[in-house]
Formats: C-alpha cells, structure tokens, sequence
C-alpha cells in the first residue's frame, strides 16, 4: 500500500474510472453516487410513524406510540399491511404520486384478508395487533373516504372493533396498552351510536367500570362524566327511534332537559378553560381542548332534541317557553364556542409540512360538523364551516372532512335529527334574539382562517 496519500487517491480514482464507478466532473474526478432506492414499503412505514406519533396524539393518551414496537415484531401481517396502505395513501397526497393511491388499495385489501385469516385462530383475535389493525382499517378509511357509503365502511370497522372488546374481555385491562386501546375506542364507538342513533353497546358500561380508578389520566373525571352522559344521550335517541310518532312523553322531554342541565354543569367544572381574547380559545393542550369541544358537541345535540320535542306540543307552558330561549341562546353560544377554537387546532402543526397535524385534524371535524348541520346555526356560520371542513380535508389528506363539508352544504340528513331541507316547525320563539351568525373572534372583514 502506497504511503503517498495523493498518490494513493489517484490510484483509487484511475481505478474507479475504469471500473465505471465514477465519472469525470469538470476536469477532476468525482465519485458517481448512485439514488439509494428505498421500497414504497419502508417509505409508507417511516411516513406513518413520522407523521402520527407526535406530541399532540400523546396527549391524548393514544395508540400511536406503542405501534412501532409492535410493528417490527409483526412483518408481512394485517398490521404491517395496514401501516403500509395508510403510509402509501398519506403519500400519494403529499408527493402527488396518484399511483401510490392503488398500492395503498392493494395493501388495504392484502390487510382485510389477513384480518379475517386472523378471526379464525382464538388467541390471534384477542391479540393486541388484531385491534390496533381494525381501528387503523378505520383510519384509513377516514383519510381515504369519498362519500358517505365509506363513512358507512368507517362504522362497519367501529362494529367490529366492539367485537373484539367483547371477546377480549376485562382482562385487556390488565396491561398499558389494553386501557389505552380501549380509551381510544370508547369515544370512536360512542361516536358511531350517535350517528346512528342507537344505544351504547353494554361491553362499554362494563369496561368502564372495570377500568374504574385503576388507569388515571389527565381530566379523568370529566372525561368519565362525558362518556356517561353520552351513553345517556344515545339512550334517548333510542327511545326516540323506537317511537313511530318520533314524540317523546313529558317525562321524557324532562330527563333531556335534566341531561342538557347535568352537561352545562360539567362544562362548567373542566379544567384549564380557556381564557378568551376576543373570543380566540387556547387550550393547555390537545386532551383539554378535546373533551372541551365534545361537550360542546352534545349540546348541541341535546338542546336539538329538546328543541324538536316542545316545537310539537300543541300547547306551551311558560316554562316550555323559557326552555325554548334557553336552548336558542345556549346552541348559539355553544356553535361560536366550537368556531373559537379552530384556530387553536390550525396553530398544531404537521412534522413534515405547514399543515395541521392528523391528531388535530381528527379531533375537530366531528364537532365542526355537528355546529354546522345544527338548524340553528345561521347561513354565514354554516358557509365559514364549510369552508374549514373543505380546507382541512384538501390540505392534510383527510378526506372524510370534505364529504362532511358536502353533507352540511347540501343540507343532507345525518344523525336523523340534524341537517334538513327546512328549518322544521315551531323551533323559533318570540323573544329569542336572532344570531346573525357573524364568528366574533375573525378580524373585521375576515370570514375564514385560511389553511396554509
């Protein structure tokens, strides 16, 4: 070996040149690196785990952390599929690669069959890697959705998810990632039985109880007290479908009077509420202003179903009349609530660009759209809701947002006692101010926050 580095080097580089390694660059020679390829699979695995483990889904006491450890333990399974069709599906978007988007499908198919393979073996089912890929097979299907047939394919993935709490048993509690797989489903499957207007499934009271005081989390109580007002809200919609006239008795109206008043109180007692600066709402972080918007969110439907109710009666007390200025006054103030605090979940940005990050995303859309298919909620509110829901969808890829965009601009029925046609009969009361439906926090002339 030659002592002389430069010579040494010269060697190397004649050396190189012949054997095609490297390539002349401007008088001197300079070494021909070759692109590293990297498989569409590794991209999609390292585009998930870069763009859903952060921060912000950590508050909220998510799965997205412990799927790494799981995924390295599980190739060529229904959850490495799954990572790797949500992976491809995010970047299609982010890369403008539309071909990415039919490899993501191959890769969604490849991980249903698998799933259903996995159904057939006891101890596979009960799994943790079983769960984690059905409610991701959810995920997907709200960052691919195009219509609300998907929405339905989302609420199929939620009814097998419960499933599998149900076989799984109490004994998922026993370790960390059992609780938080069922926190995170609690409020999913909740979710779907407002939609659709049924009870709360009984495995849910009975892991509720189960995890008791066993798993403390932050804003424990108040999150215990929403999931069991709403288990009491899916109850009475219930009772409402099964009644052919759709009219409850007084009773009735009473115990949702009595929940709408049990709600407003919790609302009260939350934790770190949010100071307002022009009505501009910060939150401690994205778990406070979660449980803040869901609230909200059950207002709104409460004080709908109250609304309906006494706008049949024949005959009004003074007391139904003070109810029906209530809950006017009450809906608008709870629709501009969750208007406020967009800007807080626009401000929780993405990894890998300007936009907000996915946990963010997920967390505002239901409660957007709930504000703005409310029948009280005015035309200008509406449109500026609309405009979010679109701007969320186009720029993060979670495409669910836009179909609930065009669900509240059609004014398309959902939730069977949301958005209509018309305003419905009798829901207006004299005395009760109108809202001009002007978002008091947006500057003067500023009708929208634009999405970068």
């Amino acid at each position: 070996m030659s002592s002389d580095p430069k010579r040494s080097t010269r060697d190397f580089d004649k050396a190189s040149v012949q054997s095609g390694q490297v390539r002349r660059v401007k008088g001197a020679y300079g070494v021909l690196t070759k692109p590293l390829h990297v498989p569409y699979v590794d991209q999609a695995a390292s585009f998930f785990f870069f763009t859903y483990d952060s921060k912000e889904a950590e508050s909220l006491k998510s799965i997205f952390k412990y799927l790494p450890s799981l995924y390295v333990g599980c190739q060529d399974s229904a959850f490495s599929s799954i990572i790797t069709a949500l992976g491809l599906a995010g970047l299609s978007r982010h890369r403008n690669i539309p071909h990415m988007m039919s490899i993501a499908t191959v890769k969604y198919e490849t991980a249903l069959r698998q799933i259903r393979e996995d159904l057939q073996d006891p101890a596979a089912a009960k799994a943790d890697e079983t769960l984690v890929s059905v409610i991701l097979l959810g995920l997907y299907e709200t960052n691919t959705c195009c219509d609300i047939n998907d929405m339905k394919a989302w609420g199929s993935h939620i009814k097998g998810a419960t499933a599998l709490l149900q076989l799984r048993g109490e004994r998922q509690l026993q370790t960390e990632i059992g609780k938080r797989l069922f926190l995170q489903l609690r409020i999913q499957i909740q979710l779907n039985c407002v939609i659709c207007g049924v009870e709360v499934p009984e495995i849910i009271r009975k892991l509720n109880e189960a995890l008791g005081s066993t798993f403390v989390v932050e804003n424990v109580a108040a999150s215990n007290q929403l999931v069991a007002s709403l288990a009491s809200y899916c109850e009475l919609r219930a009772m409402i479908a099964a009644n052919p006239s759709r009219i409850l008795s007084v009773q009735a109206t009473s115990q949702a009077v009595a929940l709408a008043d049990e709600l407003e109180s919790g609302a009260r007692r939350l934790p770190s509420n949010p100071p307002d600066y022009l009505e501009y709402h910060y939150y401690q972080d994205l778990c406070a202003a979660v449980i803040h918007n869901n609230y909200r969110m059950l207002l709104v439907l409460i004080h709908f179903v109250i609304l309906s109710q006494l706008a049949v009666r024949k005959s009004r007390t003074a007391q139904d009349s003070a109810q029906i200025r209530k809950s006017h006054l009450l809906t608008q103030k709870t629709i501009s609530d969750i208007c406020g605090s967009v800007p807080y979940y626009l401000s929780l940005r993405c990894p890998l660009s300007s936009q907000p990050c996915f946990a963010a995303v997920n967390a505002i859309i239901w409660p957007l759209f709930v504000a703005g298919a409310a029948r009280l909620c005015p035309q200008m509110t509406r449109a500026w809701i609309v405009d979010q829901l679109r701007a969320l969808g186009r720029g993060t890829g979670v495409r669910q947002a836009l179909v609930l965009a065009e669900i509240v601009s059609r004014k398309q029925e959902i939730m069977g006692l949301m958005v209509s046609k018309d305003d419905g009969p009798g829901i207006t009361e004299p005395g009760v101010p109108a809202w001009d439906g002007k978002i008091p926090w947006c500057l003067p002339g500023q009708d929208t926050i634009d999405v970068p």
